[in-house]
């Protein structure tokens, strides 16, 4: 249940947030920034828009669609820190991106963590060499024939 819904999140005013699922046609893993937190609720801006965010049940689900647990949070997260594979599928304004202690297999980390920006004017690149750049030799095999 920690993973679908941290039991406690603390927020204040100018902290960078995700959006943890869609409110309001706000896409899920959206960036903003807090303006107010009130009793049961926060209320955020994302792209020039305030908005309001309730607090939402979130539900573990197991394979069978039994629903194990639920709790009570905000479907907010704070957004000053995540791995390259959380940020997968998301747009995020701002990105500044840390290559200095790389321990993992590289084939496509620099692309997956890069595109993740809108534009360059919000992405900050640090410690990025030429050696982390690598493709997977399937991806190479398969446009060279």
């Amino acid at each position: 249940m920690q993973e679908v819904a941290p039991a406690a999140v603390v927020l204040k005013p100018v902290a960078v947030v995700l959006s943890t699922r869609e409110v309001d046609g706000v896409a899920t893993a959206s960036q903003g920034v807090v303006k107010e937190c009130r009793e049961s609720s926060v209320v955020y801006e994302f792209c020039s828009r305030v908005m309001v965010v309730e607090v939402a049940a979130f539900e573990v689900i197991d394979n069978c669609g039994a629903c194990l647990d639920t709790r009570p949070a905000i479907p907010l997260t704070l957004a000053w820190s995540m791995t390259i594979h959380r940020a997968q599928g998301e747009s995020l304004s701002t990105l500044a991106i840390d290559f200095c202690e790389l321990k993992w297999r590289l084939e496509a980390l620099v692309y997956s963590g890069l595109s993740r920006c809108r534009c360059l004017d919000g992405l900050l690149v640090r410690g990025l060499r030429r050696e982390h750049i690598v493709v997977d030799t399937d991806a190479i095999q398969f446009y060279v024939t």
